[in-house]
This record gives C-alpha cells, sequence and structure tokens, in this order.
C-alpha cells in the first residue's frame, strides 16, 4: 500500500519501478476516495485563489473528479514506459467511499 495526498500514481511512480524490481509486483490497485481534502477546501479565499489559476472544467462535482481522476491516473500509468505493459493490463482503478464503506 502506497499512500499520497490526493492519491495521484503520477507521485507513487518511483515506488511502483522500485517495488516491481524488487518484488515483482502481480496487480496495481488505484484507490481514490470521496470526501478527499485535497479535492475541496473549506477556506473560500483558498477555493478563489484555486479558482482563478485553474481551468474552471476541474470545479466540476467532487464524485465527477474523484472518478475521472481514477480514470487519468489509469490512462497516463499505461502511457510510462516505465511500468511493464502485462503489470498496466493488471492495474484496476476503484474509488472507496467514506461514508458508506463501500468500494466501487
Amino acid at each position: 500500500v502506497h499512500r499520497n495526498a490526493g492519491g495521484s500514481v503520477r507521485h507513487a511512480l518511483r515506488d511502483i519501478i522500485i517495488l516491481d524490481e524488487v518484488l515483482g509486483l502481480k496487480e496495481i490497485a488505484i484507490v481514490h476516495h470521496t470526501d478527499c481534502g485535497t479535492l475541496r477546501f473549506r477556506d473560500e479565499d483558498v477555493r478563489q485563489s484555486l479558482k482563478a489559476k485553474t481551468d474552471s472544467k476541474y470545479w466540476l462535482e467532487i464524485d465527477e473528479i474523484v472518478e475521472k481522476s481514477v480514470r487519468d491516473d489509469l490512462k497516463w500509468l499505461g502511457t510510462t514506459p516505465f511500468v511493464r505493459k502485462d503489470l498496466v493490463e493488471r492495474t484496476r482503478g476503484f474509488i472507496f467511499d467514506v461514508k458508506t464503506g463501500l468500494v466501487s
């Protein structure tokens, strides 16, 4: 299990490469969760500042962002030459709903 702020697979790439070399990974599970603090901000000043710096398409409903971030991570992992293609093919994405405890 590798955890990082925002759950981005890009930030976990170095660890994936090393673990695969040392242990020979069999699969990768990318799991993001709802109600993620990195995807929403309660401080309105911070929120407005971020909105001014980013494209409005990134300020969709939070659940849509979570689903999209998992899909984007899966797609990105498939483009990197540093992860074995057979491992990429055995990579799956999930969303953990913190309110219900369900994984989908």
